[in-house]
């Protein structure tokens, strides 16, 4: 098992809310199954939970909160098409900035 925090980061804004959930838990899933324990996923956070919360605070507040997130881990994994998500790149910005893992996995 790896003990260390592993940030999920894909695009969100572009997709139907079912197609990003199913993204995620498939990437979760595969995660876990590869050995990963400590699993960081925005669509688990309570802003894209409950989407009035999202609609509160906003577009800018939503990314600070999840590069927060993405603080606290030790790698990076990409989702299929992260490269057309401003708030996927701004991530991987940060990640490459202060020395995350960054891997990328297609789902």
């Amino acid at each position: 098992m790896k003990s260390q925090r592993t940030y999920i980061s894909g695009p969100i804004s572009s997709l139907s809310r079912e197609e990003y959930l199913k993204r995620f838990k498939d990437a979760k899933d595969f995660l876990e199954k590869a050995g990963h324990n400590h699993i960081v996923s925005p669509v688990n956070t309570w802003a894209c939970r409950w989407l009035w919360i999202y609609r509160l605070i906003g577009y800018k507040l939503m990314l600070l909160y999840d590069i927060f997130l993405l603080l606290t881990c030790r790698e990076m994994v990409l989702l299929r098409d992260w490269e057309k998500s401003k708030g996927c790149l701004a991530e991987k910005s940060v990640a490459d900035a202060v020395g995350i893992h960054v891997i990328s996995l297609y789902t």
